[in-house]
């Protein structure tokens, strides 16, 4: 009984999802989904100009990876960073292959999520 009882709160507890129990994605949730904060897809340290974006509509990090798979699809991104919880995309990009309005439509044609440039702060 014990034993039984030691493994049900290991498949419940927040441990148990890739996120640590942080996102409400429940069991969409998988590692892959979470494997975005790799060094190759440090933004800053990459070639090309820099540009952040606003991204809604994202629920869990399987909602980042979708967003970040399609914002590398893109010709000329060099890197592409995505934080559900945040909801800011950041991404770096050779200005003569893509731009802004690019990795915008990018997102949107998910259909789910809508993206816009993240205002500058001064």
């Amino acid at each position: 009984m014990l034993r039984t009882f030691a493994v049900l709160a290991l498949l419940v507890s927040p441990s148990a999802f890739a996120c640590g129990g942080k996102a409400p994605c429940g069991s969409s949730c998988d590692m892959a989904a979470h494997a975005d904060a790799t060094a190759a897809d440090d933004v800053a340290a990459a070639a090309g100009e820099k540009v952040t974006l606003n991204v809604s509509g994202m629920t869990c990090g399987s909602c980042a990876s979708r967003v970040t798979a399609a914002l590398k699809a893109v010709d000329g991104v060099n890197a592409a960073k995505v934080d559900h919880a945040t909801g800011v995309a950041s991404i770096a990009f050779d200005a003569a292959k893509t731009d802004a309005d690019a990795l915008i439509a990018a997102v949107a044609e998910l259909g789910k999520f809508q993206a816009k440039k993240a205002e500058e702060q001064s």
